[in-house]
């Protein structure tokens, strides 16, 4: 887990969701080298450092924003329809990485809901970790709690990318 100094737990949901140790498994995930320039380092295939008989495939590491949504429309695929609202970036409602959690507790209270009651029981379950969790919880929805420092940067689904590429799809045809 990678909180910034003095957040520990800021992405617990993260930990118990996503980077659990699945022993004997291929995880296939959709990371892209234009994400991030952490992600430009990965290789197609990684064994995960924690659990070492997991592996990791990133199928789509060397794909630009142009061939997932040109693969998406040429096989007809239906997208999100926050991609049509203007999002750029899509990633988990209420994440405590991303910038809009106040907008979406809004938009989606019965997530934001559940997020917190899931948010409290962890904070139950490992007393001393989050000393102020009503605190944290609002730093959480204000998108304050950006990895090590950095400006919060979401947990995207298509991120921007570098080199001036367009994550938003390009404009559908009338």
């Amino acid at each position: 887990m990678h909180a910034p100094e003095g957040v520990h737990g800021a992405t617990w949901c993260c930990e118990k969701l996503k980077e659990h140790k699945h022993p004997d498994r291929i995880v296939l995930t959709g990371i892209r080298w234009s994400e991030s320039t952490r992600r430009a380092a990965r290789r197609m295939v990684e064994t995960n450092t924690r659990c070492r008989t997991q592996r990791f495939l990133h199928p789509l590491l060397d794909w630009r924003v142009a061939d997932v949504w040109g693969c998406l429309r040429t096989h007809g695929v239906e997208t999100c329809s926050l991609y049509a609202e203007g999002y750029r970036r899509i990633g988990c409602v209420c994440c405590p990485l991303g910038t809009h959690g106040h907008a979406e507790a809004l938009r989606w209270p019965h997530i934001a809901g559940a997020m917190r009651r899931a948010f409290w029981r962890y904070c139950d379950a490992h007393p001393g970790r989050i000393e102020d969790r009503e605190r944290m919880w609002d730093r959480f929805l204000a998108g304050e709690l950006g990895r090590r420092g950095r400006k919060p940067q979401g947990c995207p689904l298509f991120a921007d990318a570098r080199d001036g590429e367009e994550a938003s799809p390009p404009p559908t045809e009338p």
